[in-house]
């Protein structure tokens, strides 16, 4: 089952597919954060409406493409089963301790999310569209910073955090509009949402 919000129309897009945490999550991971975010002002926090999980990227999705794209991901999320994930560990990319971007990390026992990674990049490309090709690592980002920086205190205290596990029932397919949210920060668009199995 698809459904569709509509994107900003854009003969060219900037798109993720993605898992996107539930909303109880999301409220409890901010409270947590809290008096982390004013502990360390100097990192840039995102914004927690925009927390994800990014499966496969997509700098540049054509008008032409896009019709295939839903289509192809309707069927990987046909084949897929829901499952459960939670957040758990942390680190900094791309070299930690050193980084530029401080994430909590994933635990997937059943390796459900990375096969899903795949399943997902494998649909995107056979629809035309281009990802990096990066390994895959589960994370969902939490802050940024402009220049190389020794992260490990904060990701020593948030390696002592877990969350979920929470069921995974559906994927989302999301525009990134640059510079088009609070203080200059992308802007985030879900216009496809593709429920999983449910056996």
């Amino acid at each position: 089952m698809v459904s569709r919000t509509t994107g900003t129309g854009s003969p060219v897009r900037r798109m993720f597919a993605a898992v996107l945490p539930p909303a109880e999550l999301v409220t409890s991971l901010g409270d947590r954060l809290d008096p982390l975010q004013v502990r360390w002002s100097q990192l840039r926090w995102t914004d927690a409406a925009g927390w994800h999980l990014t499966l496969a990227f997509m700098a540049r999705v054509d008008a032409g493409q896009y019709d295939r794209l839903v289509e192809n991901l309707t069927g990987v999320s046909a084949r897929t089963a829901r499952f459960d994930i939670s957040l758990a560990g942390a680190g900094a990319f791309p070299a930690p301790p050193i980084g530029r971007n401080l994430w909590l990390g994933v635990y997937d026992p059943t390796d459900s999310l990375t096969r899903l990674a795949a399943e997902t990049r494998r649909a995107v490309a056979r629809s035309g569209v281009r990802t990096p090709d990066q390994k895959f690592t589960a994370h969902l980002t939490l802050a940024r910073v402009p220049q190389p920086t020794d992260l490990s205190p904060q990701a020593a205290v948030l390696d002592e955090w877990s969350f979920g596990p929470w069921p995974v029932d559906e994927l989302a397919l999301v525009e990134s509009q640059l510079g088009q949210g609070r203080e200059g920060r992308p802007r985030y668009l879900v216009t496809d949402r593709f429920r999983l199995a449910e056996h």
